[in-house]
């Protein structure tokens, strides 16, 4: 493993033994935006790329996630709302799935009660 401070980024390697430098195949990478929060994660699955993009808003809440796989071309976009009713945040996802050239579109609703201790419950 290895952390890179000026890009903040974590990089994951897999180790050839017989050989004398421990960062001979990347394997995974996160990457951190300057407040710590998690903006991209890449993985390697032996020649299958997949790259995640975390878009963040202002206050760093998630605005949306999109999800590139290189072998099979594939692109999936989640994009994330959220709405404060009362003591309730209701929190809105909406996840477009591109196979084939077609899409499919599937709307999850998550909602998540403010308890008074500040505890937060997903029904």
């Amino acid at each position: 493993m290895q952390y890179d401070t000026a890009n903040r980024r974590i990089n994951v390697y897999y180790d050839d033994t017989t050989n004398t430098p421990p960062y001979d195949v990347l394997k995974t990478s996160y990457q951190f935006n300057t407040a710590g929060y998690l903006v991209k994660f890449t993985n390697n699955y032996g020649g299958d790329l997949e790259e995640i993009e975390i878009v963040r808003d202002a206050n760093n809440r998630i605005k949306y996630i999109t999800n590139f796989d290189l072998f099979m071309l594939e692109t999936d976009t989640s994009f994330y709302s959220y709405e404060t009713r009362g003591t309730q945040l209701i929190h809105t996802i909406t996840r477009r799935e591109y196979w084939d050239n077609g899409v499919k579109e599937r709307i999850d609703t998550y909602t998540i009660i403010r308890m008074c201790c500040k505890t937060c419950v997903r029904l």
